[in-house]
């Protein structure tokens, strides 16, 4: 059965983005084209394969800024092993050696999706949690259901306005972590 379409979360979705900022908005635009481009420079100088090195980002991605994130995607390949992220560091070797399938969970295998070119991946994260719970919800994981009716409700509000899933996405997770 297809996930109902929940319009509060359209509409919540759109708000968001009709406040993004032109800047937010070009940024957002590009984020995804210039993630591949810093993914695709660390993956030559590891010499690993580009859809290895984007799966480890997404593995390592949990509340972390893009430039910390890829650090630690080159320390991990260089043999770094971080206390307290045994999990996730894990989970980055092993994509790093070429296993992708222990990337686990709807939030980072959709990022690692749209790090690789899928555009029409929904990634939620905290931050989206947050625009539609209106509180901090680093705790707070969406249940299969509830992520797939987030999700189609993104895809709905990115068609409506004409862009990518990823697109959208990333322009209005700008534009909420800038009001928080």
């Amino acid at each position: 059965m297809r996930a109902p379409l929940n319009l509060g979360y359209v509409n919540k979705f759109l708000a968001s983005f009709r406040r993004a900022t032109d800047e937010q908005y070009g940024e957002g635009i590009m984020w995804y084209w210039e993630a591949q481009h810093d993914i695709q420079q660390l993956a030559f100088e590891l010499k690993v394969p580009f859809r290895n090195v984007a799966y480890a980002v997404a593995a390592l991605s949990n509340q972390m800024r893009w430039s910390t994130n890829i650090n630690a995607v080159r320390q991990v390949a260089n043999g770094f092993d971080a206390q307290g992220m045994r999990g996730p560091v894990d989970k980055a070797k092993a994509c790093l050696a070429g296993d992708l399938s222990a990337l686990r969970g709807p939030k980072v295998t959709a990022f690692a999706h749209a790090l690789t070119g899928d555009l029409t991946a929904s990634v939620i994260d905290r931050w989206i949690m947050r625009l539609l719970l209106g509180h901090d919800t680093k705790r707070i994981t969406p249940t299969p259901k509830q992520y797939g009716r987030i999700s189609k409700a993104l895809q709905t509000a990115a068609r409506m306005v004409n862009l990518s899933t990823a697109q959208f996405q990333a322009i209005i997770w700008l534009q909420t972590r800038s009001t928080s």
